[in-house]
């Protein structure tokens, strides 16, 4: 997926905690919690999904949710699956990232994907939030107080999707202490590099921090928040921000 850095074999490669593809995380209960804490990397491409269960279309919400996911890494995290919670998302990074990670602490493929449905007992709402030491890189989609439901036809081609959102306000928040990047690069079908861009997308509010900006070649490029074209950010209520 565009946007993954890891190694083949990333379990040999500084993962504290590394989640392979073939399998999954989960709590079937509401008022749950899934926490993931390593002193290095997190290397997820297992889905993880807190609260609910993962249907064909989506992922159908337990009891009254609060269920939340918490991500906590020492140097980086790389989201290569979906990660969802009825509640709260959370990503957070504890020191700067490891000689190896080129500053970046949070990495979104373009097959992963974080989300917050917006599900609580008390009205709060909940979202995703991510507050990094380094550089996040996001070429996923990322969802704050809605769900989505997809269609596919006979041959796993996507026909449909739809999102829910939530009556309750949710927030989106990326604060990076380097640069804020909505998109990634990737290889096209004729071998060009071009750079791509994430959805964002909120109920009531979105907010992106950038930092520092990113040094190329000994220069820093004085870019906290870098949104490539094809990136979307987007929020659904009247009085959203």
């Amino acid at each position: 997926a565009a946007g993954s850095s890891d190694s083949a074999d990333a379990r040999l490669n500084g993962a504290s905690i590394y989640v392979a593809d073939t399998a999954r995380l989960s709590t079937l209960s509401e008022a749950t919690t899934i926490t993931l804490d390593g002193g290095a990397d997190l290397i997820l491409k297992g889905d993880i999904v807190a609260g609910g269960q993962t249907g064909a279309s989506g992922v159908t919400w337990l009891g009254q949710g609060d269920a939340s996911v918490e991500l906590i890494a020492g140097q980086r995290i790389l989201v290569d699956t979906a990660v969802s919670a009825s509640k709260a998302v959370n990503l957070t990074t504890t020191a700067t990232p490891g000689p190896g990670d080129d500053g970046v602490s949070v990495t979104v493929t373009t097959a992963g994907g974080l989300t917050a449905a917006g599900r609580t007992s008390d009205g709060s709402g909940g979202g995703v939030n991510v507050d990094v030491v380094g550089h996040i890189e996001a070429a996923g989609a990322l969802l704050a107080g809605g769900v989505v439901r997809q269609t596919f036809d006979d041959n796993g081609n996507l026909t449909d999707e739809t999102v829910t959102w939530s009556d309750e306000d949710a927030t989106l928040s990326l604060k990076a202490g380097g640069q804020l990047w909505l998109g990634a690069m990737t290889t096209a079908t004729d071998g060009s590099v071009v750079e791509i861009g994430g959805t964002f997308r909120a109920n009531q509010t979105i907010t992106l921090e950038g930092g520092s900006g990113r040094v190329h070649e000994g220069t820093n490029d004085g870019i906290g928040v870098r949104m490539p074209g094809g990136a979307r950010v987007a929020t659904a209520n009247p009085d959203s921000d």
